[in-house]
């Protein structure tokens, strides 16, 4: 992923309010994002902490949000538990999540869930550069984040359900 989009690639998990960066493959790039593995960052703020936040159960994200004040990290940090609520359902129905100057000025990311044999999120995967870069190529960065985070997925034996057709699974009968 980091070679097709010549962009940073993180691995970030959900400890409660916060991402944290478990992995890290920096961009060759001379502009880039510097992060270290083990940084934390506010998971309402980031594309990885998004996607995190999007799938969990009802009852926990409600647990999460339940007396948080949303930070705002800069001006276009979603502050407004609705709005950000609103959000969320927007990413669980589109598979992706982005971070446009969210939590840094400049920054920007796209991040997609990882999930392990069960079908549950237990990370995020996101490319991360300067927004200039990330926004001229957001179609094809998106795409391969997505495609990176599913291909991570099923190494940890997730088999997405494919509805079987009328026809799979029936015998010939002569």
């Amino acid at each position: 992923l980091r070679t097709h989009t010549g962009e940073t690639i993180q691995a970030a998990v959900l400890d409660g309010r916060e991402v944290v960066y478990v992995e890290r493959l920096e961009s060759p790039q001379s502009l880039r994002m510097f992060m270290h593995v083990g940084r934390r960052n506010d998971a309402h703020a980031t594309g990885t902490g998004k996607v995190l936040l999007a799938h969990l159960s009802a009852d926990r994200l409600a647990r999460v949000l339940d007396g948080w004040e949303l930070p705002a990290r800069t001006t276009e940090t979603l502050t407004d538990p609705a709005a950000l609520r609103q959000q969320l359902a927007t990413i669980r129905e589109h598979g992706y999540a982005l971070n446009l100057e969210e939590s840094e000025i400049g920054a920007a990311s796209v991040g997609a869930p990882v999930r392990d044999q069960s079908g549950q999120v237990v990370a995020a995967l996101s490319c991360a550069g300067p927004r200039q870069r990330i926004e001229s190529h957001l179609q094809p960065i998106t795409q391969a984040v997505m495609e990176a985070a599913a291909a991570s997925s099923r190494r940890l034996g997730h088999r997405p359900h494919r509805p079987r057709s009328r026809t799979s699974g029936a015998r010939a009968t002569a």
